[in-house]
């Protein structure tokens, strides 16, 4: 796919931006082992299938009106942001944010991560940011952050492009008419295929994402063709 009415790169934080998602996915096996008693493989592949939410968010899609889910998820935040602040960029992302900044795009996070960690883990690359974007109540990931780009920016939709790693993030992007690069990692190539979602782009790091950007040859796939 190419992708030439690209003006803003919109790019999730954790599996994206930063290898964080294996740490967070050991937090959620505690988490939910001890608040619901779920065993590991269970509660791991519970937490990745509802990724890309914030976790209040997740335990509610998975124990709905559970008293302990409150309780659940404030353990959740308190115990990932122990090491959070070290927790690396991808170098990909340090090699070529950089890059394309310099080519004229415009970048923007968009994470579900509360806003005041968002805003201290993009510290060291804010300079390379238009705009910075967490959780906050009433201001989530998706369409919440769509429109306000929209709004501030005079944009469409598909003057933007949202790269995430998550299920959960390729469905936002086609729910709001925004064209969407998959960063493999979180989720294989083959789980987002199997979403049967219009043409999406599958990348492996963000070397793939300049190809893209500049129209070079980059597989493209329909989701569910083989």
């Amino acid at each position: 796919m190419k992708f030439a009415n690209t003006k803003m790169i919109v790019c999730d934080l954790d599996g994206t931006l930063v290898d964080s998602m294996g740490d967070f996915g050991v937090v959620a096996q505690g988490v939910l082992g001890e608040f619901f008693g779920m065993a590991p493989v269970e509660a791991l592949a519970a937490y990745q299938r509802t990724s890309g939410l914030p976790f209040r968010f997740q335990v509610e899609s998975l124990f709905p009106k559970d008293g302990r889910n409150e309780m659940a998820a404030a353990s959740f935040e308190a115990r990932k942001k122990a090491g959070y602040a070290a927790k690396p960029f991808f170098p990909d992302v340090l090699q070529m944010v950089p890059e394309l900044v310099k080519r004229g795009y415009l970048f923007c996070v968009s994470s579900n991560n509360d806003q005041t960690n968002v805003i201290e883990k993009m510290a060291t690359l804010s300079a390379y940011f238009s705009e910075i974007l967490g959780f906050r109540p009433g201001f989530l990931k998706g369409k919440s952050h769509f429109d306000y780009v929209i709004q501030k920016y005079g944009y469409s939709p598909t003057d933007m492009l949202f790269i995430g790693d998550s299920l959960h993030d390729a469905k936002m992007a086609y729910e709001n008419g925004v064209p969407f690069v998959a960063r493999q990692g979180t989720f294989s190539r083959e789980a987002f295929l199997a979403l049967h979602l219009p043409l999406v782009t599958t990348v492996t790091d963000f070397n793939r994402l300049s190809d893209c950007l500049e129209g070079n040859s980059i597989e493209a796939r329909h989701f569910g063709s083989r």
